[in-house]
């Protein structure tokens, strides 16, 4: 807007003294003045659109770091404590009920909980972001499947791991984030490079 705005005054002070040959002092101290304040402008949106881009990308990451611990938390109290209650509890929290088997579905509620809750550990501290998103969106797809074939309501069962599954796709895509460890140790490994 501004700089349309100097533009516009620039061609008209130039058509207005265009004929005038005798104040061609005067013209082009004007005409000087407007180029003056056209560059300023051009200065003035640059600096401001810099400003917006770190601003903005400042935002990003704290709301990526928000995410990554407000998830991880979810997850520690969602698999925490039915992983401390021991075996009956891994058999009647697994969603795997395609296996008649109770051993099966221990074993597979177990793998679930142990990945549910060290993957909560791993989000809240920042490592390994990416690796462990893509085995938690993959036991939350399955999770999904399972509970849809064995005919549970939508709501809450199906719609939780739906949720976790967008949730953990999100993250491995576009990380932990500037605020952790996985970025620490990224610049850390950068910097000894750079060193050698």
């Amino acid at each position: 807007m501004t700089l349309s705005l100097f533009i516009v005054i620039y061609v008209y002070s130039f058509c207005q003294h265009k004929k005038e040959s005798d104040r061609a002092p005067g013209l082009w101290l004007r005409l000087c003045s407007h180029w003056l304040f056209w560059v300023v402008s051009v200065r003035e949106h640059l600096i401001c659109s810099v400003m917006y881009q770190h601003l903005h990308e400042k935002r990003f990451h704290i709301a990526v770091l928000l995410h990554r611990v407000f998830l991880g938390v979810v997850f520690l109290i969602y698999a925490l404590p039915v992983l401390l209650g021991g075996p009956d509890a891994w058999v009647l929290h697994s969603s795997a009920s395609i296996f008649q088997h109770a051993g099966t579905r221990s074993f597979y509620g177990f793998l679930e909980l142990c990945l549910f809750t060290f993957g909560g550990i791993f989000f809240v501290v920042g490592i390994y972001i990416v690796p462990v998103s893509i085995l938690l969106t993959s036991i939350s797809a399955l999770n999904m499947i399972f509970e849809w074939t064995s005919g549970a309501p939508f709501f809450p069962d199906v719609a939780l791991f739906i949720v976790f599954l967008i949730s953990c796709f999100v993250i491995s895509i576009h990380g932990g984030g500037r605020h952790s460890l996985d970025y620490r140790i990224h610049l850390k490994r950068v910097r000894q490079h750079r060193v050698r």
